[in-house]
């Protein structure tokens, strides 16, 4: 109610007999008030990345994940402390530090060993920032003509999604995989992703499977890996 309060007068027109939708001439639309919101800027509010969290073509699940975490809201412990939960912090991953946003996606050993393979692969370099939803305001959005171009937009959504899914594993299963298996499972995802939406071809398949074994070759996995990776298929 506050943001329609803050819309320009001359949005809404009213009549004798009736209320006219300026900015749609068939009426109001829920597309067209979408537009507006994304494109005003109110009192208080920063630089939301719209694209780089709802442009790319992944679940709405992991769209809607990556939100949330955009705001640091998803509920690690340093959140739970604040909504008056009672915890020994510890990060499931590493069990070296305490538990929080950043050190989750930015800090972490096991997700920076996680992070550096997949930014090796597609050839980029590591972030200068250290929070989290600085990085997600300035990822890269994706061109529309290059296939790698189209991987490395999505890549942020995967590694966070993959890193999220192993660290609750831990916390609610008692389960855990090793870091080689959440690099292939995020490599998974975004081929899987990308087939979807046609950008994976038959040639970009050859050359994305030849980039993911250079950046961790097969012979570096285990037996006991092997059989980890094969329950997960």
């Amino acid at each position: 109610m506050q943001k329609l309060s803050l819309l320009p007068n001359d949005l809404i027109s009213a009549g004798p007999a009736k209320i006219m939708w300026k900015p749609c001439s068939r009426g109001f639309s829920v597309k067209s008030m979408y537009n507006i919101l994304i494109q005003a800027k109110f009192p208080g509010d920063i630089d939301f990345p719209e694209r780089v969290i709802w442009q790319p073509v992944v679940p709405m699940k992991v769209k809607a994940f990556m939100w949330i975490l955009s705001y640091k809201g998803i509920l690690t412990h340093d959140n739970l402390m604040k909504r008056g939960w009672k915890l020994a912090s510890m990060c499931v991953l590493c069990r070296a530090a305490v538990e929080d946003i950043n050190h989750l996606f930015v800090h972490c050993p096991f997700s920076c060993r996680v992070w550096n393979l997949l930014l090796n692969m597609v050839e980029m370099g590591s972030p200068l920032e250290d929070d989290i939803a600085t990085i997600i305001k300035g990822w890269p959005v994706a061109k529309p003509n290059a296939w790698i171009d189209r991987f490395k937009s999505v890549l942020l959504h995967a590694f966070t999604w993959e890193i999220w899914k192993e660290r609750s594993a831990r916390v609610f299963r008692d389960t855990s995989r090793p870091m080689q298996i959440i690099f292939y499972k995020t490599c998974r995802s975004l081929a899987s992703w990308m087939a979807a939406s046609g950008v994976l071809t038959e040639q970009n398949r050859q050359e994305w499977l030849v980039r993911m074994f250079q950046a961790y070759p097969p012979r570096q996995l285990n037996d006991r890996t092997l059989q980890l990776e094969a329950g997960e298929s």
